[in-house]
């Protein structure tokens, strides 16, 4: 059995993500971190959240 460095295994795993149609996003604090769930859960849910319902 061969082993890979894990930055080698992340690396591939976006390469395979992006094939797939999915976007990169830079989350530089909790705030963005926060707005990128935020969106993700609409895109799922196929809805909008207010502010209160987010929290």
């Amino acid at each position: 059995m061969t082993t890979q460095p894990e930055q080698i295994l992340e690396n591939n795993l976006v390469a395979q993500l992006q094939k797939l149609g999915y976007k990169s996003v830079v989350i530089k604090d909790e705030n963005d971190l926060l707005a990128n769930l935020k969106l993700q859960l609409e895109i799922h849910i196929k809805t909008k959240l207010s502010d209160n319902d987010f929290k």
